[in-house]
């Protein structure tokens, strides 16, 4: 395990879709992070950012309950979108 991982880390996610299966499973899906201004007026990096979540998810993928360490799922699929063109105002 790396030094990026042995610390607790934290991630906010946005835009999140839920749906249940045929067995009644939660499925969520959500942005973990991108290279936008967030609310602590930082800019998480792209490379570090996909080395992390990919070092998470190989290493369970746990999902826990916020600010808790009760584990509440598991990551079961990951994906990685083109980076984005900003915008003009």
């Amino acid at each position: 395990m790396t030094d990026t991982i042995k610390s607790i880390t934290y991630a906010y996610l946005g835009g999140i879709e839920k749906s249940y299966d045929d067995a009644g499973f939660l499925h969520v899906k959500g942005l973990v992070t991108d290279e936008t201004l967030d609310l602590d007026e930082q800019i998480c990096d792209r490379a570090w950012a996909a080395k992390a979540v990919k070092e998470w998810f190989e290493t369970g993928g746990n999902i826990r309950e916020m600010h808790q360490s009760k584990a509440i799922g598991k990551a079961i699929e990951i994906g990685m979108e083109p980076a984005s063109t900003p915008q003009s105002r």
